[in-house]
Formats: C-alpha cells, structure tokens, sequence
C-alpha cells in the first residue's frame, strides 16, 4: 500500500501577481513528500506568467502550462488534463490564497476511505490580518449524503461551495469525464455537487489549513443575474435529488444565498433585478421556511422578503 499517494495541485492564475509569490511559497514548503503543482496561466497581462515561470525553474515540482484566457473554469479543466497519470488525488488552489504547511498532509490523512475530504478555511477579508475561522466540530465521516440531513445542515456554512478546502479522487473525476462547467459563477458548487452525484461518501475534518482571501474585485463579488439562476438550478436539483426530511437544510443553504444575493443588489442599485427574483416561487420557499434569529435579523428578513428595498437603503444610512 502507498503510503504517500501522489496529489495535483491545480492553481489557475490570471493577474494575481502580488499574491502570487506567497501563494507558490506556501505550495513549496508543503510537508507531503509526493505531490505536483499545476500553474495553469489563464492569459495573463500582469506579472504572473513571469513569476510562475521562475518557480518552475528553480522546483521541479511545479509545472507551467500558458493558455489564452478562458476563464477560471477552463484553466482548472486544463489542469484535470494534465494532472499526471500517476496522481490519485487533486486539489485546487486559488493565486491569491495560501495553505499552512501541512495542509496536503492533512488532507490526504482525513480523507480514509471516503470519496471526498473536507476541511475548514481561514477566511481574510481586505487587509485584515485576523481571520474567521469556518470549521467542523469534530471528525466525521457522513455516508450516503443526499439522504443525510447532517450533509445538507453544513451547507449554510459555506464550506462546502468551494473546491480549495477539499481533496478530490482523480478516479472518480476521470471515469466519469467530470469537468467544471464554463460558468463566471457557481461553476465551484456545481462541481461539487456533481462529483457527489457518483459517490457520496464524505470526510469532514476539523483542522482550517486553507486561507481564503476575499477581494472585492474578485468575479464573486460581483452581482448579477447569471448568479441568482445558477442558485434557482441548484436549488432544484437539491430538491429533486434529495430526501424529503432533508429539503428544510436545502431551504436554509438557498436562504443565505438568495438572501446575500438580494442584498447586494439592492446596494448595487440594481432593485429592479432584486425584486423580479423574490418573486420566484423557489425564493419565496425559502424565506418563508427561514427562521430568524432576533429581532434585527427579522427586519431586514422582512423588507427583502416584501421588495420594500427603499426601507432597506433609509435604514443602512442610519448605521
């Protein structure tokens, strides 16, 4: 038995040149012994062609693959392609985050025999040094999640939208042609979720190896309508691939979604796009299924929940 089976790193880059040297740093000074690093550079203008070059000269470990910009989808399915045939496991990695050390290690020690290893995330935002930290409680490993409420309860949490905090088994993804869709958003849940669709066994460990820095330039701060239907299709499918003891976690999961959603486009000015998608029956089942946790929280439940968004810009400026 190989007690150090290989892994792929897939990091797309596309003009993150001033995180890009910690980013590498942090991939380099990884404990695991047994593992590549994919630099796929989706085109870009910056200095990251530059940077990523220089640290496949100097590490043999990594490796370069320039492509015209496709989008970050397209540059991780490029980096599914050209993961090594002897590689068992994958994980993807954003330029501008970074990993503890041992976050390989840890990775490929929790996921056992599960079909998919999860662990938490640091998460930055701005220039704050101080992260949040979003976990687990304790080890454990969940089976047949599409019927288990215990699944779908972590989702609100937001640990399960992104690819960068998981080990993926490259068996899985290969003998099902798996590939990330060309979407601007979402396309990260969306993968996940399907990979689960093959084998749903799922590992959750406790440790946060994984630091996620949010920018507000990045393509998901951004509001627009393609988010809101990739959400409604999520949402149906969840609902239609799902038992039925579990539909009140999938309502939650969608509340916090639609309910961020809504809210940046009220302070976007984009009211009109906020109030055509609260009127959409599976919107309106989600906020009506949420249950608020005080009363603050109640308001501005109530004044999205009702489209009264004029409330919501009056009260914003008294904070």
């Amino acid at each position: 038995m190989n007690t150090h089976p290989k892994v792929t790193v897939i990091v797309p880059v596309y003009n993150t040149a001033p995180y890009l040297e910690r980013c590498l740093s942090s991939l380099a000074a990884q404990t695991y012994p047994n593992y590549e690093v994919l630099l796929i550079d989706d085109g870009s203008t910056d200095d990251s062609d530059n940077i990523c070059r220089e640290w496949a000269e100097k590490d043999i470990r990594f490796r370069v693959k320039c492509k015209t910009n496709g989008g970050q989808a397209s540059a991780r399915n490029c980096g599914l392609e050209l993961a090594s045939p002897a590689s068992l496991f994958c994980i993807f990695a954003d330029s501008d985050d970074t990993m503890e050390s041992n976050y390989i290690e840890y990775l490929v020690k929790g996921i056992g025999n599960a079909d998919l290893a999860i662990c938490g995330i640091k998460d930055f935002y701005g220039d704050d040094s101080t992260p949040h930290i979003n976990t687990f409680p304790e080890e454990t490993m969940l089976t047949d999640v599409w019927n288990n409420k215990a699944f779908f309860s972590i989702l609100p949490g937001g640990l399960f939208n992104s690819p960068c905090n998981k080990l993926f088994r490259l068996d899985i993804i290969r003998d099902n042609c798996l590939e990330m869709r060309h979407q601007r958003v979402t396309e990260d849940i969306d993968f996940n979720l399907r990979y689960l669709e093959f084998y749903d066994n799922v590992a959750l460990i406790p440790d946060a190896p994984y630091h996620y820095r949010h920018r507000d330039d990045s393509t998901t701060s951004l509001c627009h309508r393609e988010m809101f239907d990739n959400y409604l299709d999520i949402h149906a499918r969840l609902l239609a691939r799902s038992h039925a003891d579990t539909h009140a976690e999938i309502n939650e999961f969608l509340y916090r979604q639609y309910m961020a959603l809504a809210l940046r486009a009220v302070r976007t000015k984009q009211k009109s796009m906020a109030d055509f998608y609260m009127r959409k029956p599976l919107v309106k089942r989600a906020f009506s299924a949420h249950r608020c946790a005080n009363r603050k929280e109640q308001i501005v439940h109530t004044i999205v929940r009702h489209r009264a968004f004029s409330l919501l810009r009056i009260i914003e400026k008294f904070r």
